[in-house]
């Protein structure tokens, strides 16, 4: 079983081909916010089976070592990358707001939800991008 699995992972890995039994989820609704009887107010979560979760583990791994080793990701980000929480980027915020007003400066902020970002994010604006960070061929696929 161990080589079976072994297999069609590293054959995933190198084709950009996901075996269409592990490509399959159970689609929920989550509820986030205000209303429960509006569907805007959920957001969908796929549930996806274990051998599929682990796949696609090992493709987060090669992208994150990927983006890594090529030093592509700014230093500010702070989600989503491994050994830096949001409580690092709230730190950041609080004391970019404090060192200024300790020395008696004034301070200003610009504060935008960004809650349905990626849904407004044009496709071949993604594609291209990742294309000029080194993602392309079969990874792209």
């Amino acid at each position: 079983m161990h080589l079976a699995l072994h297999y069609i992972y590293n054959h995933s890995l190198f084709t950009g081909i996901i075996p269409d039994r592990l490509d399959i989820a159970v689609v929920k609704p989550l509820y986030k916010k205000r209303g429960k009887t509006s569907m805007t107010n959920y957001r969908s979560v796929s549930l996806l089976t274990v051998l599929s979760k682990v796949l696609k583990k090992a493709m987060h791994g090669r992208l994150s070592q990927h983006l890594h080793k090529k030093n592509i990701l700014i230093t500010e980000l702070c989600g989503f990358r491994k050994g830096i929480s949001t409580e690092d980027a709230a730190f950041r915020l609080t004391d970019s707001v404090f060192k200024p007003i300790n020395h008696k400066m004034h301070v200003g902020g610009i504060f935008c939800d960004l809650a349905e970002a990626f849904n407004c994010m044009n496709h071949e604006s993604l594609l291209t991008k990742l294309h000029s960070y080194g993602i392309k061929g079969i990874f792209i696929d």
